[in-house]
């Protein structure tokens, strides 16, 4: 659902970015923890608590909500700068959605990054090589996974359709040694 103007102008003015940015690094930090700490243990342990394990998925849920809500906030309220902004403009959110969000939720944030890209922000040539690094892996990832499986399943192929999209869309406007485009829309 659209976010109301009175609820985005609100979360403006009381810094609602920047806590919501701190919030979203500290679930990436423990859920990267809780990753590390389930690959080190083998699937005959017995070490992964029913707690833990709810722990885990509940934060993955929440980390979800969070990526998609900001992604929600700049797609869904494109035409009205003011609120975009408040993500876009910030280097910090653009890398954060980039590196920690993109490989996590691709379908949410890849809408996030096109608007962004499309506005000449989060163009940092360390935003775009990241940005093309794991544009490939999900490319990749999607192609190994409809090759192995045969899915028809759309929301993978609106995942590597996207990314594809994106990448080639990057290779053709932004200069690799600059943070400039070479050409508008």
């Amino acid at each position: 659902t659209r976010q109301s103007s009175i609820g985005l102008q609100n979360l403006d003015r009381t810094n609602g970015p920047k806590i919501l940015y701190k919030c979203a690094k500290l679930m990436r930090t423990e859920l990267n923890e809780y990753m590390d700490r389930y690959a080190s243990t083998n699937d005959s342990d017995a070490d992964v608590s029913n707690d833990e394990m709810e722990n885990y998925t509940n934060l993955k849920r929440a980390f979800n909500k969070l990526v998609t809500m900001v992604s929600d906030i700049v797609v869904l309220n494109r035409n009205s700068l003011e609120y975009s902004r408040m993500f876009l403009q910030n280097n910090k959110w653009c890398y954060f959605m980039i590196d920690k969000g993109l490989p996590y939720h691709p379908d949410a944030v890849l809408q996030f990054v096109n608007d962004a890209l499309e506005r000449n922000y989060c163009v940092e040539h360390k935003m775009l090589t990241t940005l093309k690094q794991n544009l490939k892996k999900i490319i990749e990832t999607e192609t190994d996974t409809d090759a192995d499986m045969e899915s028809d399943d759309d929301f993978d192929d609106f995942v590597l359709t996207q990314s594809t999209n994106l990448l080639r869309y990057i290779e053709k406007n932004f200069n690799g040694e600059t943070d400039t485009k070479k050409t508008e829309l």
